[in-house]
């Protein structure tokens, strides 16, 4: 084989490798794009869910009496004790357990 063919062959192959190197990338990135595209669609329905539970959330809360709203958020919002919130509100702990539960 003559140098000539010979260096025409090693051209093709690095202009072969290099092609092939250059589609593997774009693949890998268009792989990419298409994991973070789905993670970010993933994550916006989670906060639109949100954001609905807490319109629910409000809306529910503001049927409430006012002292009842205000032992439901000191509980389950704040995470107090049904003693802490009787001693706050200078209510009986007992009638709390039965509102609540």
């Amino acid at each position: 084989m003559s140098e000539e063919h010979e260096f025409d062959l090693q051209l093709f192959r690095i202009a072969k490798t290099t092609l092939l190197d250059y589609f593997k990338k774009m693949a890998c990135e268009e792989r990419n794009l298409k994991r973070y595209y789905d993670e970010a669609k993933e994550e916006k329905a989670a906060h639109i869910d949100v954001f609905e539970a807490r319109q629910e959330l409000e809306l529910a809360l503001s049927v409430l009496p006012p002292t009842r709203k205000k032992v439901f958020l000191l509980s389950r919002i704040h995470g107090y004790s049904y003693k802490e919130i009787s001693e706050q509100l200078s209510i009986s702990p007992r009638p709390l357990e039965r509102k609540i539960d």
